[in-house]
């Protein structure tokens, strides 16, 4: 309860005693004034505050919608991306072509008033000057001829048996007494 409910109160139970003052005599009191106009202010900021609290409640209401909203503009937003990025590199490609037919016009129209032609044609050699084939035969023989000649000279370096009697008295210092001959087969 409030003060003026208070000393309303009051009066109501003072009521009960003969009073002849009229009952407008508060209402003219400077302190109910005041109250009054404090209440007035009071009912009038309220009033703003529930406004304000209103629109506080819709822009809440749409920063939720904002919010839920998120991923579906987000995925929208990677689509317009891809899609340019696609688009941009068609149109690089194709900006490169235009530049490679300019060019090409260009040199094409250049090359219109040039005619080449053949002051020196290409000479055919008449024989193959590689490979020099008597060359390589007359190396192959005397490659295999050496090696041949080395291969013997060297088995018999190797081979340290006797021949005959007369090698055996030279190595050895000693008289061969005698010798057998080697049999061979009759041919049938």
């Amino acid at each position: 309860m409030g003060w003026v409910e208070e000393t309303e109160t009051e009066r109501g139970s003072e009521g009960s005693q003969p009073t002849q003052k009229p009952k407008t005599d508060f209402k003219l009191n400077p302190r109910y004034k005041e109250i009054e106009d404090q209440m007035i202010a009071i009912d009038m900021e309220m009033k703003r505050l529930q406004a304000d609290e209103a629109t506080i409640r819709a822009q809440i209401a749409k920063y939720l919608e904002r919010i839920e909203n998120t991923p579906s503009r987000e995925l929208t937003m990677n689509l317009l991306t891809r899609d340019y990025q696609n688009t941009k590199e068609d149109y690089e490609s194709l900006l490169r072509k235009r530049e490679e037919a300019h060019q090409a016009e260009n040199l094409e129209r250049h090359q219109k008033g040039e005619q080449f032609r053949v002051i020196d044609p290409a000479r055919v050699p008449e024989k193959p000057f590689k490979p020099d084939i008597p060359k390589t035969l007359l190396y192959g023989l005397m490659m295999g001829l050496g090696c041949g000649f080395g291969m013997a000279f060297l088995r018999e370096q190797m081979d340290h048996s006797f021949r005959d009697a007369e090698d055996l008295e030279t190595t050895l210092g000693l008289k061969v007494l005698a010798n057998v001959p080697r049999v061979e087969k009759m041919a049938a």
